[in-house]
């Protein structure tokens, strides 16, 4: 099954957030609370985690990448066959 990591709100009067790191690669596997990137507003920036347990399929943004909140960051299998 797959599940998406997404950009989270940082600040209310904020409607984007900048991709500042990648803290994963494709084919990895993280652990639910596992530090996956970092992003920021203008005020401030913040550690993004994974919501579950699962192997990183696909990454969407580029560090320096501006991005809306909710957009997908990551994709998340269950396993590496999981399509």
């Amino acid at each position: 099954m797959l599940y998406q990591i997404r950009a989270p709100r940082i600040d209310m009067n904020e409607d984007r957030v900048t991709v500042t790191e990648i803290l994963v690669a494709p084919d990895t596997f993280v652990r639910k609370g596992g530090d996956v990137a970092i992003v920021e507003t203008m005020k401030s920036s913040v550690v993004v985690t994974s919501s579950r347990d699962g192997f990183v399929r696909k990454i969407f943004p580029k560090v320096g990448d501006e991005i809306p909140i909710g957009q997908p960051i990551m994709d998340l299998t269950e396993s590496l066959d999981d399509p």
